[in-house]
């Protein structure tokens, strides 16, 4: 595993850069393995003084660069210069929150029947997990979203207290980031619609707004690595506190670091 030396903070950087930088810095030291494992976020924030949301900000940006791989169940490593997969890109560039918003789980995931969410699941039965939570910033709501599974990739997250807490209870990682880490291979690709609807009652409920209010609906299917439907995330967010970011990657065969 790589260890890291304190290369000290430049004049303007950001806390996030510094750590991205020091990270790239010393995996281009020629003795480096080409493979080495990255520390966790846990360790790399004790080791830095940093809030696990800067950590976490710093390795999505390597991961984007193509320098880092995450691989579900083992860790984080050096992406060797042959790499040729595209890591996936998750739902923290997939829909950029604040980097201080958290989520509130409003119903904990369950099993119930759902057509219209089973359909787009393309399953041959109508019963979906599914669990809903809504996005605070400053302990103001600003989003609220479902996301529906198959039963059996749902029932890889029952062991999340999170979204289990029969009260609901609070998180920093979404459903999506869960699934990436915990299904072989991960996540490899998704497909997103957004348009403007009117809030549902338990959509305004979550919101503190009012039923039939206009707000952003945004829509995302996530696939794996065998092209099958694994996620339906629906998210409603208010329009003027919510902004989007998309993060393309391409990988090309024998690019040096």
């Amino acid at each position: 595993m790589l260890e890291f030396r304190d290369a000290g903070q430049e004049p303007g950087e950001k806390r996030y850069e510094w750590l991205a930088r020091a990270i790239e810095s010393l995996a281009a030291l020629p003795d480096v393995p080409e493979r080495a494992m990255i520390p966790t976020e846990k360790q790399l924030g004790e080791a830095f003084g940093l809030s696990r949301q800067t950590v976490r900000r710093a390795m999505d940006r390597l991961v984007n660069d193509g320098l880092i791989t995450r691989v579900a169940g083992r860790g984080t490593f050096l992406t060797p210069d042959d790499h040729t997969d595209d890591a996936f890109v998750t739902s923290t560039n997939l829909l950029a929150s604040p980097l201080n918003a958290w989520y509130e789980v409003t119903t904990p995931l369950h099993t119930r029947i759902d057509v219209a969410a089973a359909g787009r699941l393309r399953l041959s039965s109508d019963e979906v997990s599914r669990v809903a939570f809504r996005r605070l910033n400053a302990e103001q709501p600003y989003g609220y979203t479902t996301v529906s599974m198959p039963v059996d990739i749902g029932e890889l997250l029952t062991d999340v207290e999170s979204l289990t807490y029969p009260q609901g209870g609070p998180g920093m990682t979404t459903v999506s980031e869960l699934l990436d880490r915990r299904l072989p291979g991960g996540l490899r690709s998704a497909e997103r619609s957004v348009t403007a609807s009117p809030l549902t009652t338990e959509a305004a409920e979550a919101l503190l707004r009012e039923e039939g209010d206009i707000t952003l609906q945004i829509d995302t299917v996530f696939f794996d690595r065998d092209a099958r439907v694994v996620a339906l995330q629906s998210s409603s967010y208010l329009p003027h506190t919510y902004s989007d970011r998309l993060t393309f990657v391409r990988t090309v065969r024998g690019t040096k670091r």
